[in-house]
């Protein structure tokens, strides 16, 4: 599945570095810390969305609000 991402990112982002890891812990805290040597964190979604899930305190928000470079949100298939 990760590998499948991966060709699809490359495809996508033609003539960029695209760079994928498996890690354990709290993605939201591993993308923040990744984003100090990134051009663009780039985040997929669930495709939940609303008031609720923003309540909860996503992913995005949290890497938004504390990465070191922007951040977009992809709205892939759903």
């Amino acid at each position: 599945m990760i590998a499948d991402a991966h060709r699809k990112a490359e495809k996508t982002a033609v003539g960029l570095c695209v760079r994928s890891e498996i890690v354990t812990g709290s993605s939201s805290a591993a993308l923040v810390q990744r984003s100090a040597d990134a051009g663009l964190v780039v985040l997929g979604t669930r495709g939940r969305g609303g008031l609720r899930e923003l309540l909860a305190g996503s992913v995005a928000l949290q890497v938004a609000g504390h990465a070191s470079c922007p951040v977009s949100c992809a709205d892939g298939p759903r």
